[in-house]
């Protein structure tokens, strides 16, 4: 269709056109062709609004009490006409069919849509449509008028219920919205932390989350939320108790890795949380002396010993702005014998770099934070 109408734009611009001929290429277009071209464009020009207002409707949707599930459907699909084809509604075809409505000048009624679909076959169609707003939030209007006007106040209410509502599925989809919303955006971070629920939901999704794919991609979020370009986002985690919440994490993560003998997503969680906790030490140095009078300096020590190079480089980085600028840390650690137990690993480290066994590039780099850690615990 583009070829087309480009082909034809050319047309009309020749230098020295042919009035006879030109007027037989240019007639005027009946109405029935301008209705077929308008609604034709209208599928392929997005309005980014409208789109929006789609994707909120659906996720807004609580099925009612007589929507059919599939067993039902699959009985009933002999005796009730029509039945086989809504269960088939996809969520394009649903995207669609409200286009086609707006621009007959007719309500789309997307919930009428959505309840004759069977309750399984819904949370699959929040997903893409969870999948498709993460998609056009990245430009920063959207994520704007989504994470702040949309509705009067924003949709991170409906994003929050998601997170505690939702199937498992959803609220990665969700918490993954809320993470793109939030990077690098400063006005969708502040409106969250000051005029809406959302960090406390944060927290309990964290605490409460069944699933570590959930629990890794909501602390991406929260970890995006709180890295503002000020104090907004170390202030809310000291207000709402986030250290705690954080330092439960890593210890689970710890008690499971040695449990499960699986590590990847535990050895997410961990990375994050000290990236999160890196940021804020260079937000306020002093906040070191925060980390070093609470519970999460010894979890901390334990992860700096880790066999996960990736963890334990990340955990050293966090221990040495703590031992640098609080001196009354390095007592707290060493009641445990952390100096004792670094020293060990070095020694260890130090074997795998000089007979350059497999991991002996990285092995090199812990080793020298390692190294660094232990100068600052000796001063």
């Amino acid at each position: 269709m583009y070829n087309a109408i480009l082909k034809w734009s050319l047309a009309q611009q020749d230098e020295q056109p042919d009035e006879s001929s030109s007027a037989e290429r240019v007639q005027s277009m009946s109405q029935e062709r301008k209705d077929w071209l308008k609604k034709a464009l209208a599928h392929y020009v997005v309005d980014e609004t409208q789109r929006m207002k789609d994707i909120v409707t659906i996720l807004e949707f609580k099925p009612q009490e007589h929507t059919p599930v599939v067993s039902e459907l699959d009985e009933g699909s002999s005796r009730t006409s029509g039945t086989s084809s809504t269960t088939k509604v996809s969520y394009m075809q649903i995207l669609k069919d409200s286009v086609d409505a707006k621009m007959s000048g007719s309500d789309p009624n997307i919930n009428k849509t959505l309840n004759s679909i069977p309750r399984e076959a819904l949370v699959e169609i929040r997903v893409q449509a969870l999948d498709e707003l993460d998609e056009r939030i990245e430009q920063i209007d959207n994520a704007l008028y989504f994470g702040t006007k949309d509705g009067g106040d924003g949709r991170l209410p409906l994003l929050c219920s998601i997170l505690e509502h939702g199937e498992d599925v959803e609220k990665v989809g969700a918490a993954t919205v809320l993470g793109t919303l939030f990077q690098n955006n400063p006005d969708c971070q502040l409106h969250a932390l000051l005029s809406t629920d959302t960090m406390p939901h944060l927290l309990q999704s964290l605490r409460t989350a069944t699933s570590e794919n959930v629990r890794v991609k909501v602390l991406t979020a929260l970890s995006a939320l709180l890295r503002t370009p000020e104090r907004e986002g170390l202030d809310a985690l000291e207000k709402h108790d986030g250290l705690n919440t954080l330092n439960d994490i890593l210890r689970e993560s710890i008690e499971k890795k040695d449990s499960t003998g699986s590590s990847q997503n535990f050895t997410r969680m961990q990375s994050k949380v000290f990236f999160l906790l890196q940021y804020f030490f260079h937000i306020d140095k002093s906040f070191a002396k925060v980390i070093g009078e609470s519970e999460i300096l010894s979890t901390m020590g334990k992860c700096a010993l880790d066999k996960d190079l990736n963890v334990s480089e990340n955990a050293l980085k966090c221990l040495h702005s703590i031992v640098s600028a609080d001196k009354h840390s390095i007592t707290r650690l060493n009641k445990n014998g952390f100096k004792e137990d670094l020293a060990n690993a070095i020694k260890r480290l130090s074997s795998v770099v000089k007979n350059k066994e497999e991991s002996h590039e990285y092995s090199r780099d812990v080793l020298e934070i390692s190294f660094r850690v232990m100068s600052a615990m000796s001063k």
